[in-house]
């Protein structure tokens, strides 16, 4: 089904951004010392061609949402 899918592909992405976006930032900020400071850079540095391409996906599968589900009225007609 489409839907599961989607919702799949949403979960993996979320999994992915937690782990190695959210934490990425963190671990900068908690660094101590500058060494563990540029080392959590480099590596969020390094996921941002991986972010783009699930930006790009995201901005598909959320196009493909408006096209398959149907619309719903703010009255909740």
């Amino acid at each position: 089904m489409v839907i599961a899918g989607w919702i799949r592909q949403v979960d993996e992405v979320r999994s992915w951004h937690y782990d190695n976006v959210n934490n990425g930032v963190y671990k900068s900020g908690v660094a101590t010392s500058q060494e563990a400071y540029e080392r959590a850079l480099t590596e969020l540095a390094e996921q941002s061609d991986s972010q783009k391409s699930i930006s790009d996906t995201m901005s598909r599968l959320s196009a493909l949402t408006y096209a398959i589900l149907p619309p719903v009225s703010p009255s909740g007609d």
